[in-house]
């Protein structure tokens, strides 16, 4: 028997999520109006349902023999409704308690909020209300939405609620990420998480891959400009894309709340809607513990900014990245260290003039600014980690190109290497490490290239120089050279073979190493040394 919508409603889905795409919801607001089986003339279909009337006229036209017209009102004719059913499914609210349920568990396992990121928690209530609102707003089945920071855990919550949701985390904050990461995986939820100091940039992977993009970025108008160019970045250019940004400000705070509508608006951004109070906070008296989400749709403008970057590296209201924050670094520091004169200084820490910006080295570990690694690997390199990049840590002791590099760090930045073994392993075998603590607020790490031929060594240098490689390409090159330092030849075939082996995750090996969280860079370390250390 022929079907009433002419086709299955399969296909009519498929039909309508090609010409909607995560605005699908709109297109099902007037599905349901015909629905109720009442005839509706067609102002009256645009006044209930919201959607303008070529909306209304293409969403007919998609129903073809499906429609009746008689009497100028429209109507589904009889057997439509019945098949319309898996059509009009919307978000399970019943699922609130196990969404609660994994966020609050979740929460448990994540640090103390951090001042220096502007962390301010927001309430269970408001990710769960979060989760809903993004869910019902738009039709994220088999789309992408990309959070840009997630202390707060809403991707996870998204994920959750709606697992055919593709859902990916970029944060700086690596407890973040991997507590992000282990829950999902806990669940059985695929979400993508990424290192990522957005003042640097978005990980490569990640540009022109969402159809809708939410943070709660710092309240400056710095940090809100930014986070909303990375957002752009990582936004297809399909005709629905969509940001959604939280804000908030005093109530007469209006100058503040100006300026960074003036920065989306520069953007190219258009204000679709401000929804006030949207989120409430543990904290924030400031703001009334409450902020609004704005939601954003990019114009044709806002594709043509792109590739004017402000450079802007203050962007917090708190801590080292603010823009009160003291940029020199304590003279006990500046006295310890040994100024022959032909030293690469990098940040504006040291007080030489000039100095290299620091995110010019830091594009040396994504394999960019060659030019840049060739003049640090000439001779002894001064980082300036302190202005917020302690993060970074880690992955410059890995992977940071110098002869003799000494990074000046935040005390306890490397700490965290004792949460990941066979990282801090492959980067205290592969290099000699000197650490000083100095005058309490300063830590500083001295790495000197090891002599002593050992296979670690050799190829903890090999993988330095790949940093722009995937991680696949990196190890099997590493391990090569590693094994050649012990005597043994390994074909690159016998290489991939060992790899293979090993079971590294595919996400894992087509990433580039410094853009991985620690949980997976430490994977890639502990691949690379259990596989030099087999007798044969």
């Amino acid at each position: 028997m022929t079907s009433p919508l002419g086709v299955s409603a399969a296909e009519l889905r498929d039909t309508m999520e090609g010409s909607w795409g995560i605005d699908l919801p709109l297109g099902l607001g007037v599905l349901e109006l015909l629905a109720e089986g009442t005839p509706y003339r067609m102002a009256e279909l645009v006044a209930r349902s919201g959607v303008s009337r070529e909306g209304v006229k293409q969403l007919l036209g998609l129903l073809g023999a499906a429609v009746s017209t008689e009497d100028r009102a429209v109507r589904l004719r009889a057997g439509a409704l019945a098949e319309l059913g898996p059509l009009l499914a919307r978000p399970d609210r019943q699922a609130e308690d196990l969404l609660r349920a994994v966020v609050e568990a979740a929460r448990a396992d994540l640090p103390a909020p951090r001042r220096d990121l502007d962390h301010v928690p927001a309430t269970v209530d408001t990710v769960v209300h979060r989760a809903f609102w993004l869910t019902e707003r738009f039709h994220l089945a088999g789309h992408r939405l990309l959070v840009l920071g997630d202390r707060d855990l809403t991707g996870l919550a998204v994920a959750t609620l709606l697992p055919s949701a593709r859902v990916t985390v970029v944060d700086v904050d690596d407890t973040v990420l991997e507590v992000v990461g282990a829950h999902a995986r806990r669940a059985g939820l695929e979400v993508r998480t990424w290192f990522a100091d957005l003042r640097l940039g978005l990980p490569e992977p990640v540009h022109d891959s969402a159809d809708l993009v939410f943070t709660d970025p710092p309240y400056t108008a710095d940090g809100i400009g930014l986070f909303a160019r990375r957002g752009l970045e990582g936004l297809r250019r399909t005709g629905w894309a969509r940001m959604a940004i939280c804000y908030g400000s005093g109530e007469r705070q209006v100058e503040l709340s100006f300026q960074v509508q003036r920065a989306l608006t520069r953007l190219g951004l258009m204000l679709e809607a401000v929804l006030p109070r949207f989120n409430t906070y543990h904290g924030a008296e400031a703001l009334g513990s409450a902020s609004s989400l704005y939601l954003c749709r990019p114009t044709k403008h806002s594709w043509k900014q792109l590739g004017a970057e402000d450079g802007k590296l203050r962007i917090y209201s708190h801590g080292t990245s603010s823009l009160e924050s003291a940029g020199r670094l304590p003279a006990e520091v500046l006295d310890r260290l040994p100024d022959t004169g032909t030293e690469l200084p990098v940040g504006t820490g040291w007080g030489r003039d000039p100095a290299m910006p620091v995110p010019d080295y830091l594009a040396t570990l994504t394999g960019e600014a060659t030019g840049v690694r060739k003049r640090a690997n000439s001779g002894a390199v001064w980082l300036d980690l302190t202005a917020g990049f302690a993060g970074q840590l880690p992955r410059v002791l890995l992977c940071g190109p110098g002869r003799e590099l000494t990074v000046a760090a935040p005390t306890g930045a490397q700490d965290i290497l004792a949460r990941y073994p066979h990282l801090d392993r492959l980067i205290r075998e592969g290099y000699r490490l000197e650490v000083r603590r100095l005058d309490g607020r300063v830590t500083m790490v001295t790495r000197r290239g090891e002599d002593d031929g050992s296979p670690v060594a050799a190829a903890a240098v090999e993988l330095a120089k790949r940093t722009g490689a995937v991680a696949a390409n990196a190890l099997r090159e590493a391990l090569i050279t590693g094994c050649r330092a012990a005597g043994r030849q390994l074909s690159k075939n016998e290489a991939r073979a060992l790899l293979a082996e090993a079971g590294l995750p595919a996400a894992t090996q087509l990433a580039r190493p410094a853009e991985l969280p620690l949980t997976e860079l430490d994977a890639v370390a502990r691949v690379l040394l259990g596989t030099l250390d087999r007798p044969h």
